[in-house]
């Protein structure tokens, strides 16, 4: 009974050291190969009462087979019950395998060299980011991915390339959409998902074709917005704010022109917000937190929000907007301090936060603010330390964060 309490306690514990060292098949092994000569000796193990009775089951059990093969027998019941044992304790035995490969690779690198950023050999011109995920543009237009992939490299590196020839990438939580050079606009979906507002005449193995003649894109949890070279902004997805802008709050599984003269779009789980050639910035959605400037908690169709504009930036329940002067104003909920007026108050009217700036981005509850000279200013919400400051206090006002900055994702 020890041994076995013995055998039961050594399986589990390296298969959990397996489990918190990620350390491939071997401290998998470790623990087959711990089981395997215990439970042997608890197969043939004598143990008789005064009356001759086999007290051991399983020894018992083998003891009225055919002789020649008790041993035999025995031996394959050892193994199979040290494999079941096994298995049961360590119940990642798939993952582990598959990241065999990359376990090595950490292994055979030194603590101070993997902590450090790996490089691309490639020149990188843009960056973007998904759920999960992160996506680097080079010049060659190859389109790099690390993180949460949703599909496979297209070559055998670490962080492979998964798309070439491509502008800008974007994921949700199951979807991953590339612009191409040839501005095609193509989402990547699992099988059993797949949306109808694909084109079939022209699709390949794993993207399918959106729409063509498209300039940029944005999407959400909820809905997708894009702009063709004509300026038209087309939606679809989820409508039940109106962050479609089709007039009504019905969803729509086919993309729908809702804006001309259109060069830039963001879209938010309840809202979208979108820039016009003229430097109009308009809205359409859900609006509770009085992120459009007014009180009306749903608006349906474009509304206008402010002109002269030149940057539009949005979070879950707040707007940016970059004046041409190079001034920030700032409009909605502001309970982690995202509006950056020194406070947590909300604000249902725009108000200027801040000068000097030649683009704005915004996501969740933090905002970050770019100048000319490459320096970045971030405020808001800083829980994970997203801020980039050192610490994991929200930001209140705008702070310096970095400086000699190219691009900016959030």
């Amino acid at each position: 009974f020890i041994m076995l309490l013995l055998i039961i306690f050594c399986t589990f514990f390296a298969s959990r050291l397996a489990q918190l060292k990620n350390r491939s098949r071997a401290w998998g092994l470790l623990g087959f190969f711990f089981t395997i000569p215990g439970l042997i000796i608890v197969c043939f193990l004598r143990s008789k009462r005064k009356d001759n009775m086999q007290t051991n089951p399983i020894a018992y059990a083998v003891s009225k087979l055919p002789s020649p093969s008790r041993k035999t027998i025995g031996l394959l019941i050892g193994l199979a019950a040290a494999a079941v044992l096994t298995i049961i304790a360590y119940d990642n035995i798939p993952v582990m395998i598959q990241n065999y490969k990359y376990s090595k690779q950490v292994l055979n690198t030194a603590d101070t060299d993997y902590e450090q950023p790996r490089i691309i050999e490639a020149k990188l011109t843009d960056v973007f980011t998904g759920i999960d995920s992160t996506y680097a543009l080079t010049d060659s237009k190859d389109i790099y991915c690390w993180g949460r992939q949703l599909t496979p490299p297209i070559d055998d590196k670490l962080r492979g390339v998964i798309y070439k020839d491509a502008l800008k990438a974007a994921s949700t939580q199951d979807k991953l959409f590339i612009l191409t050079n040839k501005k095609e606009l193509l989402v990547y979906e699992k099988p059993d998902t797949l949306s109808e507002n694909t084109k079939d005449d022209k699709q390949s193995a794993e993207f399918k074709l959106i729409d063509e003649n498209v300039t940029d894109f944005s999407v959400s949890e909820t809905t997708v917005g894009y702009i063709k070279s004509n300026g038209k902004l087309y939606m679809y997805g989820d409508g039940s704010y109106g962050q479609l802008g089709t007039y009504d709050r019905e969803s729509k599984s086919k993309p729908e022109a809702v804006l001309g003269n259109v060069k830039k779009v963001v879209c938010e789980a309840s809202f979208t917000l979108a820039l016009q050639e003229s430097g109009t910035a308009v809205a359409f959605g859900n609006s509770a937190h009085g992120q459009f400037g007014k009180k009306e908690t749903a608006v349906t169709s474009p509304f206008e929000l402010a002109e002269n504009i030149s940057d539009i930036a949005a979070g879950d329940d707040f707007i940016l907007l970059l004046k041409e002067n190079g001034a920030v104003l700032a409009c909605g909920s502001n309970s982690h301090g995202q509006l950056g007026i020194s406070s947590e108050q909300p604000i249902t009217e725009f108000t200027e936060v801040l000068s000097g700036i030649s683009s704005v981005y915004a996501a969740k509850g933090s905002s970050f603010a770019l100048k000319e000279n490459g320096e970045l200013y971030a405020w808001g919400q800083n829980n994970a330390g997203q801020l980039g400051n050192g610490k994991t206090d929200n930001v209140l006002t705008p702070e310096l964060v970095a400086s000699g900055v190219a691009s900016v994702s959030t």
